[in-house]
């Protein structure tokens, strides 16, 4: 934990993304990072090309993290960037996300937020809308994420202490 004088507290470096951030910088070879490294295998890491991100509320089924890999590879999701602009292909992908029926209603915020919970008859024929119209998704910050692509573009595109929700604009700076 760092002390961040805008918050005026001990706090993790800039939440999730500057975690993220710093982690992807770790992996390509930085010693530059807050990470406290205690294993001689970080070199292992250096030929990774994708993270899965996920939060404590997420549960990944069996072979899912496969399909999510097998899908950022195909050659037409490919990211290509022009300029720091990801312009083809995508820099993020996300899978449906849905909510378990028992937790559907541990809150009001899930109960009103959560839509359908439990076994979805119709579950294979998704669809969302953003992406259906625009080409692209919203990022709520589960997904799978290309490394070099998602430092590249956002490495000096965010300034510190001055977004708290960044998944929006993550997945549109790198294409979601």
């Amino acid at each position: 934990r760092l002390y961040n004088k805008a918050e005026g507290v001990f706090m993790g470096y800039e939440r999730k993304r500057g975690k993220l951030m710093e982690f992807m910088a770790l992996v390509r070879g930085s010693e530059e990072t807050t990470y406290n490294v205690l294993s001689s295998k970080i070199d292992s890491l250096k030929s990774a090309k994708y993270i899965i991100t996920l939060d404590s509320d997420t549960f990944l089924p069996i072979g899912a993290a496969k399909k999510l890999i097998g899908a950022m590879s195909h050659i037409l999701n490919t990211p290509c960037t022009e300029n720091q602009v990801v312009v083809r292909g995508y820099g993020i992908m996300q899978p449906k996300v849905g909510v378990h029926l028992e937790d559907k209603h541990k809150t009001y915020f899930s109960e009103v937020f959560a839509g359908e919970a439990g076994v979805d008859a119709y579950s294979t024929a998704s669809s969302d809308t953003y992406q259906d119209l625009f080409g692209e998704g919203i990022f709520t910050g589960k997904g799978i994420i290309e490394i070099d692509t998602f430092y590249d573009v956002l490495k000096d595109e965010i300034p510190e202490n001055k977004v708290l929700s960044h998944d929006l604009i993550e997945g549109v700076l790198t294409r979601c």
